[in-house]
């Protein structure tokens, strides 16, 4: 009878340990259970991190910085250039400049065709294209960030549920060793409770290892050491099952807002831009010189006089038609890869949609039956082990459908949430903001 009350005891401690009592929903295991001194630190708070010292972001936006710098310097006229030109200096009176002819100059080139404007276009185009090339790498970055989020939550969600077995499986041992010496159960009882002893301390290690694996992972992308920040969380934010994803049609009516299209539309029209510089050069600058020449006159007095001269490249042998020719199929090129890029995202964007359908069915799936009945099973089992009608090993078996089904639930959300960041990457606003 006592041996009875024992056992009851026990098993009452063993599944309020492998369900919860803090209100969680069925087949959630919360990082609450785990007594902490600090607040987990939030998705937001992560992508805010990554978005201020990310070190790839930081040298994409000196990127922008540069091309700032040369649209500045596309806006400058050429300097002038000047010029001072001695003639008839005696040999024996060299650095008399009182009886040499002398000429002082000034000279200027004259931009034609309207090159000075298409240059300024063509350097606002390429800040623009830069500005794009950070929109699309942050895209890229809190992406990966929040799945490396999720990624994490979810190895801290294997080390609890691992904790709780290993707990369960040695509150199991020491019933069975005192089954054992009181002679009430077989010794080989007490070797598979040991059994499963090693069993859940081995995967409460390796759930650990995966666990600093992760965190190095997301705070590499946060640029922190992985002591300086605590866990993520909260748990719920991987057990919440996101809404269903919009139709096909209303995603693609604003791919064409996306930073990569926007992209290459920008590149196609910075094609055109050097197109149409490549076409003007064509035409040469003109270099407008004006000046004074002063002459040694009669006496002492000197002349002095105006000097003007227009200097005009004859186009005869070079008339800039390679480079004409090559800028209007770097234009081609550019107008391909749009439609290329188009066709790409479009593909990418219905795959993506697909996997996160699967993924959220998958999910509920294992929340609304795999997990639920997994525990109907483990209680069912419980009760006939009670009632000694079957024995510990098929015990041992229900309770690591249970464990399994779990960690096999968490692995599917960290999958769905993977997903979900794929499909947010594909919309017109910004990802996780």
């Amino acid at each position: 009878m006592r041996i009875t009350k024992f056992l009851t005891i026990w098993f009452v401690a063993a599944v309020l340990a492998l369900s919860g009592s803090d209100g969680v929903a069925d087949g959630a295991v919360s990082v609450e259970q785990v007594t902490v001194s600090f607040e987990p630190i939030l998705l937001g708070q992560v992508l805010d991190q990554v978005r201020q010292h990310n070190a790839a972001l930081a040298v994409a936006q000196s990127d922008i910085q540069v091309a700032q710098g040369r649209r500045r310097q596309a806006g400058l006229l050429s300097n002038p250039e000047l010029e001072l030109e001695v003639e008839e200096m005696a040999t024996n009176e060299f650095g008399d400049f009182g009886k040499s002819i002398n000429t002082f100059s000034i000279t200027q080139e004259i931009q034609t065709a309207g090159r000075r404007q298409t240059a300024r276009a063509i350097a606002d185009a390429e800040v623009e294209i830069s500005s794009i090339e950070y929109q699309v790498l942050e895209r890229e970055v809190l992406t990966k960030a929040t799945k490396a989020f999720f990624a994490l939550l979810a190895a801290q969600e294997h080390v609890v549920v691992f904790d709780r077995l290993l707990k369960t499986a040695r509150s199991s041992e020491a019933a069975s060793r005192a089954l054992v010496d009181a002679g009430d159960a077989a010794s080989v009882d007490r070797v598979r409770a040991q059994v499963a002893v090693s069993q859940a301390l081995i995967g409460q290690r390796q759930a650990i290892v995966e666990t600093a694996n992760a965190r190095g992972a997301l705070y590499e992308l946060m640029a922190t050491p992985n002591e300086a920040l605590p866990p993520v969380g909260p748990a719920a934010a991987l057990y919440e099952v996101p809404p269903a994803a919009g139709s096909d049609a209303s995603l693609l009516a604003g791919l064409d807002q996306h930073p990569v299209i926007r992209g290459t539309l920008s590149a196609v029209a910075l094609a055109a831009e050097e197109r149409d510089l490549a076409c003007e050069q064509r035409y040469p600058n003109v270099e407008l010189t004006f000046g004074l020449e002063s002459a040694p006159s009669d006496g002492d007095r000197r002349q002095e006089s105006f000097v003007m001269a227009l200097g005009v490249p004859l186009p005869i042998f070079d008339r800039n038609e390679g480079t004409v020719a090559a800028a209007a199929a770097a234009h081609l090129q550019a107008q391909r890869v749009y439609d290329a890029a188009m066709i790409e995202l479009t593909t990418q964007m219905r795959q993506a949609r697909r996997n996160f359908v699967a993924a959220r069915q998958a999910a509920e799936a294992y929340r609304d039956d795999v997990v639920l009945g997994a525990r109907r099973v483990f209680d069912l089992v419980r009760q006939l082990y009670e009632a000694g009608e079957i024995g510990q090993l098929e015990l041992l078996a229900a309770q690591q459908a249970l464990i399994e089904a779990e960690l096999a639930y968490i692995d599917t959300l960290a999958g769905l949430r993977e997903v979900q960041a794929e499909l947010q990457s594909f919309t017109v606003a910004a990802p996780h903001e």
